[in-house]
């Protein structure tokens, strides 16, 4: 059975497509809330507006190519980069600068879904049990250094999408 606050919040979101910002600003508090803000104002700098998708979900796109979302749970905001570990994390990331944050940021498997009880998967180059088939990876209320390291990714995947779309 569907959770009710979660429908109400996703049918009434629906109804306004509420801006990031206006978000944070009421669910997030103190640091992480202002950590969350930069990073939204710093997503307009670089002219990736969020779109609401879904209750407390924003999608970030680059030319109409879906980069990552931003999710708000439990008093806190992630980063989910878009896709599963097929996009590239090794192909893309061939330092160990990012290594630690990404390792350290995947989601185990909480049997949310059909892919339960996990995926098997190579990340960085480690062989990994029990992640989560729909967003492997999730930056939880990054700070203001990892968050250096995931506009960094970011970057990586737009200069992906602008090298094959030329």
């Amino acid at each position: 059975m569907a959770d009710s606050n979660n429908y109400s919040l996703y049918q009434e979101q629906k109804k306004l497509r509420p801006k990031l910002e206006d978000v944070l600003s009421e669910y997030l508090s103190g640091d992480i809330r202002k950590t969350a803000l930069n990073f939204a104002a710093w997503l307009k700098t670089i002219k990736m507006t969020p779109q609401w998708g879904s209750g407390n979900s924003w999608k970030l796109s680059y030319k109409s190519k879906a980069i990552g979302y931003i999710k708000l749970n439990d008093g806190s905001w992630y980063v989910c980069p878009a896709g599963n570990h097929h996009w590239g994390y090794d192909d893309f990331i061939g330092n160990e600068v990012f290594k630690e944050l990404i390792l350290r940021s995947v989601k185990p498997c909480t049997n949310c879904g059909p892919c339960a009880p996990g995926k098997s998967l190579a990340v960085c180059g480690e062989e990994l049990d029990c992640t989560c088939g729909w967003f492997t990876i999730r930056f939880c209320d990054p700070g203001p250094d990892d968050l250096e390291k995931i506009k960094q990714l970011i970057d990586i995947r737009k200069k992906y999408y602008t090298d094959k779309l030329v």
